[in-house]
């Protein structure tokens, strides 16, 4: 469940934005460890020790929806649907820990390929967070 989201009348989940601080508290206590977080109607969060490794996050969760939808119209099935024959499996406890382990070294190494990309503005100097040394 999306902690931003509200029951209707209806009983179906409503896409309010988070506009109150309550809201907003609720949503930043479901950032698991500090993370990344989806808010129907709002967009992604993702958090990083400096702004770059927030982005390479970004980047990664963009990249992760695009192959998680991409399953899905594959498999023939609705994004969202509610199936025990989906193909589409979540991570496993093993497998997001396997994540977390080497994510503090990856990251780094996504933000410094998102930089040198061309077209990219940041690749001639320290990124956003990074001292100028």
């Amino acid at each position: 469940m999306i902690p931003a989201a509200r029951l209707t009348a209806t009983g179906r989940a409503d896409a309010a934005l988070l506009r109150s601080p309550d809201q907003a508290e609720r949503a930043a206590r479901c950032l698991p460890a500090g993370e990344a977080l989806l808010l129907r109607g709002n967009g992604a969060v993702t958090l990083g020790a400096t702004p770059g490794l927030a982005v390479a996050r970004m980047s990664l969760l963009a990249a992760a929806c695009d192959v998680y939808l991409a399953a899905m119209s594959a498999s023939g099935a609705a994004p969202g649907a509610a199936s025990r024959a989906s193909p589409v499996t979540p991570l496993s406890a093993g497998e997001i820990a396997s994540w977390r382990a080497v994510g503090g070294e990856l990251l780094p190494r996504l933000w410094q390929h998102l930089r040198s990309r061309p077209g990219s503005s940041g690749s001639s100097g320290p990124g956003p967070g990074e001292e100028q040394g």
